[in-house]
């Protein structure tokens, strides 16, 4: 660390943030008159070219339709370009547009604070292209100081076979400095590596070791932002703020305080008021909430930092590709234009990586470097910088003394684990024996969650109540704890298209040309794109047989994706999003039809147990919208047929229920029975409908397709039955781990994300029988 006692009075110091923090700590014994200026090299680009704020963000995002993170990037990228090719002539009239349009914050009088001062860089190396092209138009008098103290001479690298021996070495370590009196505070990891830092959290908590709070926890993914979000659909702004304040009791992060910053800055723009939501949304995903801090531990540092003679220093998996981290050449600039531009190539950024990484080698004296060869099939490599420091590596074996009897159950049970599934022996095996571990024993039953709110409101949907039935705790998981991480397929973005596409057909001619960008967008692979232009030409003849069915049927009032919301009591509702349904305003006739692009089949006799709801949920929440109509079908339409070779009087046809009414029938289907073959018989089927048919004397002819109306009415009534029922378990905070088994012995386990947390066994297993019951 620099002497501030050596550097000129009233001079300049260009240096890192963490940096100017740790001097002016450092600086007791100072002089008092002394006077210095700090800066970084961020501080250094925004004074010399220019600085933004949201302003610019939104006028790029609202004139030239670029997502905020585009936006970003541009922003930060428009200092001393020249317009040398395509890509830079553009960014060359954007710069010039933000600056006819006054977005960008220019500060004439920053080249002045230069005037007559000397200039002291350090912590940054003088290869830096982006820095000395700067300082050398600002001031002929600046001097880089390197701190080239070289304390560290004998260095070692400690080996192990793999990340837990690593780890379990590392914590035996860290035992060993606290007992021998060490604060916490004087230990450090260097930057954790990703494949660290689950393992090292749970080795760190059953120590009872505090890690200072360096996540990467944005506002966005707070609970508290989550809320504030959810106020705004109804509120404006302040009163959103005001009953947010009233519903948090506990803010470690000082998230409200974050918020506010926001809310000021995106309300300054005169917008609309989703426009701001956007930004705010934006704004908050960028930003990080302030860590915890904590009276005592172990922090993490990087290779801007320096530490003293007393502070040790873990460097964990010092392998290729980490030290130091490697820059590659696919950044906003690409290398042959950043050598254009006066900025740093991939080359040089990984020359100064690797000159901040070996000063901090050679300066900390209390340095240990460890190295693991796997982590499960993943192989790792040794830092070049071992061969090129003189790095002695040497095998490390684990001694018998641990500092965590939690952890050294573990250790053991695995040990316990290895024997009886390999027959590998360990001589700590014996140190627990298996009751005192519990080994193989566990209680995986749901024990109850008391942070849960019970009157809370609740918005209910089809999936929610059928995810629900099919197993409470998976509901618990997916829709209280929010840990379902949504992660398109193929299988979900084709039936969002398919689905896209029906609905842009209600108002206007399809051409697929038209889709080739959502196409590209929504899958990425070359193999995803292949099937989804092999099969999306489906859609047209779906489009064409629902068009000849809308022009016949006597359904002729036909609305496409309404979305319905029943209250079920004060604080609870139930809503659902219909595809399409059709409406005979005469004969007061409603028929309900879902697109599905899966193989999903309608099956009545599954309503009784909670299954198979969806088609009864839009039948009531129909009827209750239109009490005064008769709902005559419902029906599943499968949009893309698994094989594509079925004649199209067989393909796309409604799959579902309808009243046992033939007139009720022909008002939804008028040319049952009227329609001839190319031989000139009459077709007995449904050319729209499944399994519905008459015979030659103009009688109805279905089976399981079909039901009275009193059927379907309790259809209905079952339907409501277990929303009211499901609604009120949650409202009991019953989310006991218990799937469904129904006859054919299918459980919703098979395709659930949550087996590894469950862990179910047979006899949580409610089996129900759909057999026997009749139709």
């Amino acid at each position: 660390m620099i002497d501030l006692n050596t550097i000129n009075n009233d001079s300049i110091i260009i240096c890192p943030s963490n940096m100017k923090k740790e001097l002016i700590k450092n600086k007791s014994v100072l002089n008092v008159n002394q006077n210095f200026k700090f800066m970084s090299k961020e501080d250094l680009i925004k004074g010399f070219y220019f600085s933004y704020d949201v302003n610019a963000l939104y006028y790029l995002h609202h004139k030239y339709h670029y997502d905020y993170n585009l936006c970003d990037e541009i922003l930060n990228n428009l200092h001393n370009i020249s317009p040398i090719n395509d890509k830079l002539k553009q960014l060359t009239n954007i710069y010039q547009d933000l600056c006819d349009n006054k977005m960008l914050k220019f500060n004439p009088y920053f080249k002045y604070l230069f005037n007559n001062k000397k200039v002291y860089i350090f912590g940054y190396q003088s290869i830096d292209v982006e820095l000395n092209d700067i300082i050398k138009k600002l001031s002929n008098n600046f001097e880089y100081i390197s701190d080239d103290e070289n304390i560290n001479n004998n260095l070692e690298c400690l080996t192990f076979d793999g990340i837990e021996e690593e780890v379990n070495y590392v914590m035996v370590k860290i035992g060993e400095l606290i007992e021998s009196g060490v604060s916490l505070n004087n230990i450090y990891f260097y930057t954790i590596p990703s494949e660290y830092k689950l393992i090292l959290k749970k080795a760190l908590n059953y120590h009872n070791i505090m890690l200072a709070d360096g996540s990467e926890t944005y506002i966005y993914d707070t609970p508290i932002f989550k809320e504030y979000l959810s106020l705004l659909k109804e509120n404006s702004f302040v009163d959103a703020y005001n009953k947010l304040i009233e519903k948090v009791s506990y803010d470690p992060h000082d998230v409200l305080s974050g918020i506010v910053d926001l809310t000021v800055e995106v309300t300054s723009l005169k917008i609309e008021k989703e426009e701001q939501i956007d930004l705010l949304k934006y704004l908050a995903g960028s930003k990080k909430v302030p860590g915890l801090e904590y009276t005592e531990s172990i922090k993490e540092i990087n290779s801007s930092q320096s530490l003293t003679s007393n502070d040790y220093c873990f460097m964990l998996g010092f392998s290729l590709g980490v030290y130091p981290v490697i820059v590659k050449d696919t950044e906003f600039y690409l290398d042959s234009e950043k050598v254009l531009l006066n900025r740093n190539t991939a080359i040089i950024k990984n020359q100064i990586n690797e000159f901040k990484l070996i000063n901090l080698i050679k300066k900390t004296k209390n340095l240990i470097i460890t190295f693991k060869e796997k982590v499960g099939k993943n192989v790792y490599y040794p830092s070049l910088l071992i061969d090129k420091l003189g790095i002695n590596k040497r095998k490390c074996v684990l001694g018998n003394v641990r500092y965590s009897h939690k952890s050294t159950e573990f250790e053991v049970a695995k040990y316990y684990d290895l024997n009886r599934l390999y027959g590998v022996s360990n001589k700590w095996i014996d140190t627990f024996s298996k009751d005192e571990l519990g080994f193989n024993t566990y209680d995986h039953q749901f024990m109850g969650v008391s942070s849960f709110d019970k009157d809370q409101e609740l918005v209910l949907s089809y999936t929610q109540v059928n995810n629900y039935n099919k197993c409470p705790f998976m509901y618990y998981l997916k829709y209280v704890l929010n840990i379902d991480e949504f992660i398109g397929d193929f299988s979900t973005e084709i039936g969002t298209l398919f689905h896209n596409i029906l609905e842009d057909s209600n108002s206007k001619d399809i051409n697929l040309d038209d889709y080739k960008d959502e196409i590209l967008k929504h899958f990425t692979t070359y193999k995803d794109r292949y099937f989804a232009e092999k099969v999306l030409p489906q859609v047209l003849r779906v489009i064409k047989k629902n068009k000849e069915f809308h022009s016949v049927t006597e359904l002729d009032n036909i609305l496409f994706e309404e979305e319905f919301e029943i209250k079920l009591d004060e604080i609870s509702s139930i809503i659902g999003r219909i595809d399409k349904f059709l409406i005979d305003e005469v004969s007061k006739t409603i028929a309900v039809v879902d697109y599905k692009t899966g193989s999903f089949k309608f099956d009545k006799k599954k309503v009784a147990v909670g299954l198979d709801l969806q088609l009864p949920l839009y039948a009531f929440l129909l009827s209750k919208k239109y009490p005064e109509y008769l709902i005559a079908g419902v029906y599943i339409q499968n949009v893309l047929l698994e094989k594509d070779n079925i004649k199209d009087s067989d393909a796309y046809l409604l799959d579902g229920i309808t009243i046992n009414d033939l007139n009720l029938i022909k008002l939804i289907d008028p040319t049952l029975g009227t329609l001839t073959d190319d031989e000139g018989k009459i077709c007995p089927a449904s050319q729209y409908i499944k399994s519905i048919k008459v015979t030659a004397k103009n009688a109805l002819h279905a089976k399981s397709h079909v039901m009275s109306s009193d059927e379907f009415s309790m259809l209905i009534e079952t339907a409501e039955a277990y929303i009211y029922k499901v609604l009120k378990e949650i409202r009991e905070v019953n989310f006991s781990i218990s799937p469904i088994c129904v006859d054919d012995g299918s459980l919703p386990c098979k395709y659930c994300k949550f087996g590894d947390i469950c862990n179910h066994d047979y006899n949580d297993v409610r089996h129900v029988s759909i057999k026997e019951r009749k139709e």
